[in-house]
């Protein structure tokens, strides 16, 4: 069974891994990449005719996933901070 110092352990790991991942060329352009959807959604939900309820939907569904991108991979970095300092504590 996994204590608690090796899962905090695993999952501070995580978190750099998320980091690194970010500040990579791939971490970057993906991030690049989900803003600049975000944005290019959002110019065609103001653009669009707000009685057309399916194309609505269809953009608020692609700005709502690029935004998720974006939520999960810094939630999993600042996660991963979290676990760094309850194992900083745990030392202490």
């Amino acid at each position: 069974m996994i204590d608690e110092e090796d899962e905090l352990l695993q999952i501070a790991k995580l978190g750099i891994e998320a980091e690194a991942f970010v500040r990579s060329p791939l971490g970057k352009y993906l991030m690049l990449k989900a803003n600049a959807e975000i944005s290019a959604a959002m110019d065609d939900l103001v653009s669009a005719d707000p009685a057309d309820v399916k194309l609505n939907t269809e953009i608020r569904v692609h700005i709502h996933t690029a935004k998720m991108f974006i939520i999960w991979v810094n939630e999993a970095a600042n996660i991963g901070r979290q676990a760094h300092n309850q194992l900083r504590s745990l030392e202490e």
